[in-house]
């Protein structure tokens, strides 16, 4: 399944903080901690359920971290973290101390008072569109009330688009793509029309259609194709009237449409037949607006566009490089340094990865992600890897392959993340069972 995670952090003073306290007031809410549930449990099975101390068993005061998960509906999590800020590592080591079970006293509380924290929602993509992140944020917030911090203390960022910050290099924003734009990009993708692009790659300004039909082995499916790309206006075409005697061309129409109205007006060849029954042959151009389509990663950014939105990339987080030269970046901003597409014409070689390590300022803070129209060389993903790091760079197939490989390596990457993100709740669950044995027993 794949999934989605969004992420609000905030640094705030609370005077005598309270990890149960807190818990409590968000269970009053409706949220109600996992894994609070389950060290209560194991305090049951031990027989120390409701033990006078018992919090302070399974929320120790020392601690210079804390996290929970919540659950809100069936298939959604939210949670949240709470970090203390120390003014050096020596200061947090002594807080945090070495026994986690030690008896805090009467009172669970800090004389530490700034913190930082984290409330987040994973969730299905398919049912990232709701607002379980702003209740729960409502939640928090009401909670942290009962410490008497004001909902104006509560500074959040994260979790919206808005501007990356120091990146090497300027970005501009990118379209969203249409349908249209999908369409046009899949008639590319399945490479049945790569002959025609060539010829006006090539520097063909027009030429007919039944010239260019008569070189292609499947007639029918390739004008098939070309009269798609006619309906979406993609190509022009003009009608070219040639005289069946002499060859010579007698008069050309927008369309054939055109070419009725002017028959209607009783307009002949020189031979003075009529113009349906000389040589008709429609003439192929290119519009100046579509030039930009030919060539290039057009198509492949139009896929990366609309893939990353489908899996919960907010458009104005995708941002295109403002950057000269052959390859076309696009930049994903992220919680945890952003992802980079490089994205190649031709093939991606050793001289674009010289060009993309210069471009991103040699930096080490990004996920890779390259691709070649014509393929990738191992050894340019090679040297990518040398120098951004093995694991932060990935490598695309072809256009056939594409949208399948970006859903899973930027999937994968999402999910590096997250657990990164949550293994902060895994240490939770720390317990030392000697220690509750020998409090059942003493």
């Amino acid at each position: 399944m794949l999934l989605n995670f969004s992420q609000r952090s905030c640094v705030v003073t609370i005077a005598n903080f309270h990890w149960p306290a807190l818990l409590d007031a968000l269970a009053q809410a409706g949220y109600a901690g996992v894994l609070a549930d389950v060290k209560r449990g194991i305090l049951d099975r031990f027989g120390l359920l409701g033990a006078d101390g018992s919090d302070a068993l399974i929320h120790p005061a020392k601690r210079t971290h804390f996290a929970e998960v919540f659950f809100p509906d069936a298939h959604s999590a939210v949670y949240l973290k709470v970090v203390r800020s120390y003014a050096d590592a020596t200061e947090a080591h002594e807080a945090e101390g070495d026994d986690i079970w030690s008896d805090p006293g009467a009172a669970a509380t800090s004389v530490h008072n700034n913190y930082q924290l984290d409330i987040g929602e994973i969730v299905p993509i398919d049912a990232a569109d709701g607002d379980r992140l702003s209740e729960f944020h409502a939640a928090v917030t009401l909670a942290l009330g009962s410490f008497g911090v004001a909902e104006k203390g509560l500074v959040w960022t994260g979790g919206e688009a808005g501007e990356s910050a120091s990146l090497p290099f300027a970005t501009k924003p990118v379209d969203a793509p249409d349908a249209r734009a999908l369409d046009l990009a899949a008639i590319f993708r399945d490479g049945k029309l790569n002959t025609l692009m060539e010829r006006f790659a090539a520097g063909a300004g027009s030429f007919t259609l039944e010239e260019y039909l008569a070189s292609v082995p499947n007639r029918e499916e390739t004008e098939y194709y070309i009269d798609k790309l006619f309906d979406m206006e993609f190509l022009g075409e003009e009608i070219v009237v040639y005289s069946r005697t002499t060859g010579a061309p007698v008069i050309r129409a927008k369309d054939r449409a055109a070419l009725k109205t002017l028959s209607d007006m009783g307009i002949t060849s020189a031979e003075g037949r009529p113009l349906e029954e000389e040589d008709v042959r429609r003439l192929v151009t290119l519009p100046a607006a579509s030039k930009a389509y030919v060539g290039g990663t057009w198509a492949a950014q139009t896929f990366l566009v609309s893939v990353l939105q489908k899996m919960c990339h907010a458009i104005g987080d995708i941002q295109a490089a403002d950057h000269d030269g052959d390859l076309s970046l696009l930049y994903v901003r992220t919680g945890a340094g952003g992802l980079v597409f490089a994205l190649s014409p031709g093939r991606f070689t050793d001289k674009n990865t010289k060009e993309l390590w210069r471009a991103v300022g040699k930096s080490t803070e990004f996920k890779y992600f390259v691709f070649g129209a014509e393929g990738v060389d191992d050894s340019a993903a090679n040297s990518l890897g040398t120098l951004a790091g093995k694991t932060r760079v990935v490598a695309l197939p072809d256009l056939a392959n594409f949208n399948a490989a970006v859903v899973d390596a930027v999937n994968n990457e999402r999910m590096t993340t997250l657990r990164e993100i949550l293994r902060d709740l895994e240490t939770q669950l720390t317990v030392d069972v000697a220690g509750l044995i020998m409090r059942r027993c003493g």
